[in-house]
């Protein structure tokens, strides 16, 4: 464990800047694609309830 605490000091402030940067891009975009493939679905299932009653 303290060798993965030495390594991540060892990329300095402006490498984990833009690690945490990239994983934060990556996390924004996969939550905005998965939201937009599941929206259709969503609103069938809705529209689909309501002209049933």
């Amino acid at each position: 464990m303290n060798e993965i605490q030495t390594n991540f000091h060892c990329l300095g402030p402006q490498m984990e800047r833009e690690l945490f940067l990239t994983v934060t891009y990556v996390i924004v975009v996969f939550s905005i694609i998965a939201q937009g493939l599941t929206i259709g679905s969503l609103v069938k299932r809705v529209l689909s309830k309501e002209k049933a009653n």
